[in-house]
């Protein structure tokens, strides 16, 4: 068995690469932002066109009032795409961390069978299927009923498991392991609802940075055409 679903996929070369790369960055961003931009003055320009000073530090550019063009639709169009692909890849996978923490009841832990990759839920007395916790449930009782291949096959689960479930839920030697393994699973859903927090945080000050030009840009251009007397132009 090993600690499910979350620390089963996180716990690859492949995931650690997907969630550190972005994560490196951003504390650098975070950094960058507080110490080096989010103090720093910005052009009155910027102030009296009323714009966000948040979202415009967080475009990391310098804008010329003289030299600010409008961006082209097609950058509008991929900018706006990108954000929004970014907070449902990162949504998703948030809502998806805190559904694992949310349907796991208290006094049990969340794992999977290494040798199928099945999911389920295990506490001392029982153990029930996961995500959909209506598909099966073990215990003693179910387990004595018929032989372990029937079982399985009435189950719609391998042998392997219902095996290894049915010679581990209601052992008297058992239950200290299992004990050790749901009140690790306690301590670990903190970890689990900071990384949700993290990942939505990140997405969400990615994706505006990712779009802020758009609005940054837009805003400039109908400063800089009403000191010019061109107010009544639209940017398209």
């Amino acid at each position: 068995m090993q600690g499910n679903t979350l620390w089963g996929i996180i716990n690859s070369p492949l995931m650690i690469l997907l969630i550190v790369t972005p994560i490196v960055p951003f504390s650098k961003r975070i950094f960058t932002f507080f110490y080096k931009k989010l103090f720093r003055p910005c052009p009155d320009f910027v102030v009296d066109a009323g714009i966000n000073l948040f979202v415009y530090h967080l475009t990391r550019k310098e804008y010329s009032l003289n030299k600010i063009t409008q961006l082209s639709s097609k950058e509008k169009y991929v900018r706006v795409i990108s954000s929004l692909i970014i907070l449902t890849v990162f949504g998703f996978f948030a809502i998806w961390i805190l559904r694992v923490v949310v349907k796991t009841p208290d006094n049990y832990t969340n794992l999977t069978f290494k040798t199928t990759g099945e999911s389920f839920l295990l506490s001392e007395i029982d153990a029930i299927s996961f995500p959909d916790e209506s598909k099966w449930k073990l215990d003693p009782d179910i387990c004595h009923e018929d032989l372990y291949q029937n079982i399985a096959l009435k189950k719609e689960i391998s042998y392997e498991l219902v095996f290894m479930l049915c010679t581990t839920v209601g052992f008297d030697k058992e239950k200290p392991k299992i004990e050790v393994l749901v009140n690790n699973y306690k301590n670990e859903r903190n970890v689990y609802i900071l990384m949700a927090a993290l990942l939505s945080m990140y997405a969400i000050l990615f994706s505006i940075s990712v779009i802020a030009p758009v609005y940054v840009s837009s805003k400039l251009l109908s400063y800089k055409f009403k000191l010019l007397g061109l107010s009544n132009l639209k940017i398209k």
